[in-house]
């Protein structure tokens, strides 16, 4: 062993380490817990925003059971801990109207509630136009015919 490597010790531990020359942790725990530690703050964040998202299409398939389409009042979404500035998408529809989509499911806001879209009412979201390469955005490409 060379002088160096005894000076050398595990960043998450602090151990002395043996062996080669190289080496920077003392074992697997020790550098899963580090690189899980330097990660933390993006993953913390990444997901809070998941579990918002996932809670929220949750909410709207539950409150919309087996039906295409319902309209709730919009305390009781808030009532189920519905988080409305958490969407995954979107899309514009005619007279300034927006739908929000969160995954398979959107939402869109009436004056008299909040109209809540199953999958059977809305296309694929992810759909295209070929020529464009724009995400669709009229109200009438996200109603299946």
């Amino acid at each position: 062993m060379t002088d160096q490597m005894q000076n050398q010790s595990c960043r998450n531990c602090g151990k002395q380490l043996k062996g080669r020359s190289d080496k920077k942790f003392c074992n697997d725990y020790c550098r899963n817990h580090f690189n899980n530690c330097q990660k933390a703050g993006t993953n913390q964040y990444i997901r809070k925003v998941n579990n918002a998202l996932r809670k929220n299409r949750k909410i709207l398939e539950n409150l919309l059971g087996n039906n295409e389409s319902c309209i709730v009042d919009k305390p009781l979404l808030l009532e189920h801990g519905f988080l409305f500035h958490y969407f995954t998408q979107v899309i514009g529809g005619k007279g300034g109207k927006q739908f929000y989509l969160c995954y398979e499911f959107g939402y869109s806001n009436m004056s008299h509630g909040i109209r809540i879209l199953g999958k059977g009412k809305i296309k694929n979201s992810r759909q295209r136009s070929p020529a464009l390469q724009q995400p669709v955005s009229d109200v009438n490409d996200i109603y299946a015919q």
